[in-house]
């Protein structure tokens, strides 16, 4: 995605996790995802988050965040890891990560790239030894630099605000995810195809708005459908020949998704055909 449209919406690899203590860590089922929002209105940063945890959260038996921050020693024009330092990085963050896990059976809900720094967040119950074993196991990586903060954190406001992903940037996640299936059945992205949306509503009256709002737009109404046992029972159907390429596919999407909120309904997803690059296609 743009940086232009991640400002404009936003304003703002899975780790293994140890299971060597599992009674005393909170189950949940994880879904890790990654995204770039920007910070403090004008600084990129690179998200990893896990939004599994939102099902379970705020835990009472881990009200403390603890942020550890490490300095990169590579610094970039836009703040993230460089290729070459990634490796390190990524050590440094599964060993910090294993040892406050089994030693202290704190969670870790995530981490963020910003500013040329490593900040690695998670939940845990009591403080004691936390520092300790973090310098400890930082003798192990004496090049680089790094700080600790603690905030009585019963809410997990940090994680809500800062971690998980807006509405919007969850569409754009999505997004993503359904492209990146698509590349996996041998879609080049390359050709325009008719790119199916839909959309649900509470009301005819709401449905109507949202067709007004897309007249110029060149979209085809494929169906309107009413399903009475629904509690969005108006949906709509709607069809454009559009690119998929993630840039393309996040410009339209999100303009969609933001006129259906604006007419108090909800966007329901996409869909397209898997154009091989034999000119084969797949319904998806």
């Amino acid at each position: 995605m743009t940086m232009g449209l991640l400002n404009k919406l936003f304003g703002k690899a899975e780790l293994q996790k140890p299971e060597s203590i599992k009674e005393r860590v909170t189950k949940h089922e994880e879904n890790w995802v990654t995204y770039l929002s920007t910070v403090d209105d004008d600084l990129v940063g690179s998200f990893i988050s896990d939004v599994g945890f939102a099902t379970i959260a705020p835990d009472a038996s881990r009200s403390n965040l603890v942020i550890f921050s490490l300095d990169l020693n590579e610094k970039t024009e836009n703040g993230l890891p460089s290729r070459d330092e990634r490796a390190s990085l990524d050590s440094i963050e599964t060993a910090i990560i294993d040892d406050l896990s089994r030693r202290h059976a704190a969670v870790n809900p995530g981490h963020l790239y910003c500013e040329n720094k490593l900040d690695v967040f998670f939940y845990a119950g009591s403080l004691n030894g936390i520092g300790e074993t973090i310098a400890l196991r930082m003798t192990d990586f004496e090049n680089y630099k790094y700080a600790l903060s603690f905030k009585d954190d019963p809410e997990w406001e940090t994680y809500f605000e800062l971690l998980y992903p807006s509405p919007i940037q969850m569409q754009s996640i999505g997004n993503r995810q359904v492209i990146e299936n698509m590349v996996s059945h041998g879609d080049s992205l390359q050709a325009e195809r008719a790119v199916d949306h839909w959309i649900c509503f509470k009301s005819v009256e709401d449905r109507d708005h949202f067709i007004r709002s897309i007249d110029h737009m060149g979209f085809d109404i494929l169906s309107q459908d009413y399903e009475e046992d629904h509690d969005e029972p108006f949906s709509l159907n709607i069809s454009r020949t559009d690119h998929v390429d993630p840039d393309s596919v996040d410009q339209y999407v999100l303009e969609l998704w933001q006129i259906a909120q604006d007419c108090n309904g909800r966007y329901d997803g996409w869909g397209a055909l898997i154009v091989r690059e034999d000119g084969s296609s797949l319904s998806h």
